[in-house]
């Protein structure tokens, strides 16, 4: 039954009474809490991969960082050699 329906339903129950309309109430209020709680799952699931793709850039920019760490040394250790064998 769609919520439009349902609606429907309760406001024509409530006009003349206002027991029974608490099944309406209950199932309005467990569809919305249904729609939320799939909201904030879609929500958790897209965080999730962005920090997923964050890791693995964080990891690729760290072991660039370490390369060119070694490359820096062994720049380093050749112009130490060349200023050595210039002496």
């Amino acid at each position: 039954m769609s919520t439009e329906r349902l609606i429907e339903l309760h406001d024509a129950k409530a006009v003349h009474t206002s027991t029974g309309v608490n099944y309406y109430l209950e199932e309005l209020a467990r569809r919305d809490s249904q729609e939320v709680l799939n909201a904030v799952a879609a929500n958790t699931s897209d965080v999730r991969e962005q920090v997923e793709q964050f890791a693995r850039l964080t990891k690729r920019s760290g072991d660039r960082m370490e390369i060119l760490t070694y490359v820096i040394a062994a720049l380093t250790l050749a112009n130490l050699l060349a200023v050595l064998l210039a002496a």
